[in-house]
């Protein structure tokens, strides 16, 4: 298995053909309107229609399985299908990466929650997988699913680069660098690489102990091992150029 594209989240939200992404859940613990019940069901059926295309295309392949096979096994039509979804492809990658929301992100870029810059970076993407919860089962199997289908695999490293690149920003927001600076550039790469030590560390554990513990140690580890100050603020190299020949 080639460990380099793990997911570091569980399932997006679809889009919803009337009004645009659902942001939270379908409905409120003291909202009992029809309008909750509604979206409860368009994200229901967005969830049947993902997980039907994930498990169809794990079996048959992307090329064996059409928009009207999957919709005949959820039982909605076409029409519906595509209310969700643009293609079969999307359904199957709904639940690409995202990066952290705008809320974690504002708290990190501004020092918080604790002012060491390495645990601040744990704990914000501790909190954002529990809010994208996963299993083993399915973390694996869509890391397989990936690897089968090159088109596939495009997305997903796709996502992952842009979640690389978002970290940068949240980096070079904090400490007043420049996104492109090699320490910020880094740093983000090695953040994105200890997400995925993490995931690696909780499927061959069998999902135990929670994510959050493997999260801990390998973001401990690094604030361990890193100088920061001198990662991210070292003055330009004075070394002389080497003689012309």
């Amino acid at each position: 298995m080639q460990n380099s594209d793990l997911p570091t989240t569980g399932p997006a939200q679809p889009p919803d053909p009337t009004s645009g992404p659902p942001t939270g859940p379908g409905i409120d613990p003291d909202d009992g309107s029809q309008l909750g019940l509604r979206e409860r069901k368009k994200q229901a059926t967005a969830r049947a229609l993902h997980e039907t295309a994930v498990a169809m295309v794990a079996t048959e392949g992307l090329d064996g399985v059409t928009v009207e096979q999957i919709c005949s096994q959820v039982g909605v039509s076409p029409r519906t299908f595509f209310n969700y979804f643009p293609s079969k492809e999307d359904a199957v990658t709904a639940s690409m990466p995202v990066p952290p929301g705008d809320d974690l992100l504002a708290t990190f870029e501004a020092g918080g929650p604790t002012g060491d810059l390495v645990a601040d970076l744990g704990a914000m993407v501790t909190a954002h997988m529990a809010g994208h919860a996963t299993t083993v089962d399915n973390l694996a199997a869509h890391h397989r699913l990936m690897h089968r289908e090159p088109q596939l695999l495009g997305r997903w490293r796709s996502a992952l680069h842009a979640i690389e690149q978002r970290f940068a920003h949240a980096i070079a927001t904090r400490e007043g660098c420049q996104v492109d600076d090699t320490g910020v550039v880094v740093l983000a790469a090695m953040t994105s690489a200890g997400i995925r030590t993490a995931m690696r560390r909780w499927v061959a554990d069998g999902g135990e102990p929670g994510i959050d513990v493997h999260v801990d140690e390998v973001f401990t580890l690094l604030a361990d091992s890193l100088a920061i100050d001198t990662l991210l603020h070292a003055p330009p190299s004075s070394a002389p150029a080497p003689p012309t020949p």
